[in-house]
């Protein structure tokens, strides 16, 4: 009965480590699962300990026997073997019958051609030019090993479902300093620290790191990571708070976005993108909140102390919504 990886329930386990006693499938392991050939080459290791696993399916032997017989029967799916064994069966065939006992060994010998074939073509092959290493996505460097992201984020993953969280910040660490501006990479960090209910580094690290969100095109991630940090955490820059007030809207947590925008021309009066910012508190308390008397007095101030905004038309366009509702119908 074939053992099940302890971390992809339902596949098959291929390698297990004795000492942590868990058992794993190529899932467990991107680099490997993407690269077949480089798997075999080299030992896979443990997540959890990093000692080298041991093999859950046939004997190595039994797997190289299987792999050079697969090449084998490969290398005859070609017209020179086919055409050496299809001229070894009409000769033997066209032998009178006291000779046809020559059949077999012209069989042999076309099989062994034809197993010889693929070393020859090889051989007789020019060199192959020297690959161009291709370029790292913008944002990350090229490494190799344990620092590859796919395998560093899957071994958080099963350090974390092991419940060794600073072993998995110490793998997010390093994939960080590899790769700074992956979002999967910073948003797997995040998720880290509010599952170990790291406290002390989400106060300090995370405004850094919604930032870095928010410029990483990640805001709705960055609002969602936003409300689930207990204690909430303290943004003063105010781009950061119109960004995630923008997203908490866009999924109607109205009132977290009015109180990250209220009150910001006190705090911050030089601020570029005032007048963007309450036209989106008026809207979040006209639609949002259903407050209109508040939503009507930031438009009047917006229109006092923004007359030339580009986004005048809009204001108005709020304004006269302003006037029909209060309308009778």
């Amino acid at each position: 009965m074939a053992v099940v990886c302890n971390y992809h329930p339902g596949t098959r386990a291929t390698h297990k480590c004795d000492r942590c006693q868990r058992h794993f499938c190529l899932t467990c392991f991107p680099g490997a699962a993407a690269n077949p050939a480089q798997w075999r080459e080299r030992t896979l290791r443990c997540p959890i300990c990093r000692r080298p696993l041991a093999e859950c399916g046939p004997t190595p032997l039994a797997r190289v026997l299987w792999e050079r017989l697969g090449k084998l029967l490969r290398s005859l799916i070609h017209p020179v073997p086919l055409l050496l064994l299809g001229l070894a069966v009409a000769t033997g065939l066209l032998l009178p019958q006291p000779h046809r006992w020559l059949l077999w060994p012209l069989c042999t010998t076309a099989l062994l051609l034809a197993g010889l074939f693929p070393l020859l073509r090889r051989r007789a092959a020019p060199a192959a030019a020297s690959p161009v290493p291709r370029k790292a996505p913008r944002g990350r460097t090229a490494v190799a090993g344990d620092t590859d992201r796919d395998d560093a984020l899957s071994r958080v993953k099963i350090l974390t479902i092991e419940g060794d969280y600073n072993g998995a910040r110490r793998v997010l660490m390093d994939a960080l300093r590899q790769y700074p501006n992956d979002p999967e990479v910073n948003e797997r960090y995040y998720r880290l620290l509010l599952a170990a209910k790291d406290t002390r580094s989400l106060r300090e690290l995370a405004p850094h790191l919604l930032e870095k969100l928010v410029r990483l095109d990640r805001a709705h991630k960055a609002a969602k990571f936003y409300l689930a940090t207990n204690p909430r955490p303290a943004i003063d820059r105010s781009h950061l708070r119109h960004a995630l007030a923008e997203a908490l809207f866009r999924q109607r947590k109205f009132r977290e976005a009015a109180q990250l925008l209220k009150n910001l021309h006190r705090e911050d009066k030089h601020y570029r993108r005032l007048d963007a910012a309450y036209l989106l508190l008026a809207r979040v308390y006209l639609e949002g909140l259903k407050r209109p008397g508040d939503a009507a007095r930031l438009l009047q101030f917006l229109h006092r102390h923004f007359p030339q905004s580009p986004l005048a038309r809009q204001v108005q366009a709020l304004q006269q919504r302003l006037v029909n509702s209060r309308q009778p119908g």
